[in-house]
């Protein structure tokens, strides 16, 4: 008798449910959406600011307001559905990668990078900005 992971199920119903949210709700247009305490504290934009109406572009496939948005998403985007469909598929290789100290490090370095670049007052940085 093969036994039924509840949790996984629960959890990919709750993730399915959160994503139909971000479909049919605009985070710029909907107050219910939680806002960025880091932002409202310091005035700096952290790297996931932008992130929730990048991903609710995301899911309306329009790219282009999704990278205006947060670009950190859209680049994270093809990482996070590897690692989802790891669950399913189990491939030694991919779990390699995804654990790999190479990707950790440089997602790291990327992000503060990100996080840096975005809170300068430079002009030809604006596109940072969400």
């Amino acid at each position: 008798m093969k036994i039924i992971n509840w949790k996984f199920y629960i959890g990919a119903l709750m993730a399915i449910l959160l994503l139909m949210l971000f479909v049919f709700f605009d985070p710029s247009h909907y107050s219910f959406f939680p806002k960025c305490p880091f932002l409202k504290w310091t005035g700096l934009f952290c790297p996931g600011c932008g992130s929730q109406r990048a991903i609710h572009d995301l899911l309306r496939f329009d790219i282009a307001s999704a990278l205006d948005h947060n670009i950190l998403v859209v680049l994270f985007t093809p990482v996070i559905l590897l690692y989802l469909s790891n669950f399913g598929f189990k491939s030694r290789r991919v779990h390699d990668f995804l654990t790999s100290n190479t990707l950790l490090y440089s997602t790291l370095v990327l992000v503060i990078t990100y996080f840096v670049l975005r809170n300068l007052e430079i002009s030809w940085l604006e596109y940072l900005k969400p």
